[in-house]
């Protein structure tokens, strides 16, 4: 194989990689903010329920 060769698919595994990464960034920063959301209303609930009892 050529040098350009080697270099090109080296270019394309660190994209695939770096691709990965955006990816998974993506998904732990949806998972936060469902979590967020998720103990927000269970605190609201909470709240109600004292009121309620």
């Amino acid at each position: 194989m050529a040098g350009w060769q080697l270099e090109l698919l080296r270019d394309k595994q660190i994209s695939k990689v770096m691709n990965q990464r955006t990816k998974y960034d993506k998904i732990a920063k949806s998972k936060d903010s469902i979590i967020i959301a998720k103990d927000k209303r269970i605190k609201e609930l909470e709240e109600e329920n004292k009121k309620i009892k």
